[in-house]
């Protein structure tokens, strides 16, 4: 069976309901909706995926953000570069 375009984005808008339901019912306390924005930076493009996020009525849990540990700073710094570019030819 082949389930068109239209249909795979209806299932993954759900996607985040479905598995906070399933979670609810197998006892599961908390789910990770892998972050969210600020509330109050509207800017970012992300904003709206983090209104249909705090939709669910969750409880918001902060954590500290993901750091580097640099092991080989000349590659890390040659990845940073190329990254950077990248981002700015997206921009992203």
């Amino acid at each position: 069976m082949k389930i068109s375009c239209i249909h795979t984005r209806h299932y993954i808008t759900l996607y985040p309901f479905v598995l906070n339901v399933l979670s609810y019912t197998c006892g599961i306390k908390r789910y990770s909706f892998w972050g969210i924005v600020d509330e109050n930076d509207t800017k970012h493009r992300f904003y709206g995926v983090s209104v249909f996020k705090r939709g669910f009525g969750v409880d918001e849990l902060r954590y500290l953000p993901a750091q580097d540990m640099v092991i080989k700073p000349l590659a890390y710094s040659v990845n940073w570069l190329v990254e950077t570019v990248r981002r700015k030819t997206r921009k992203v």
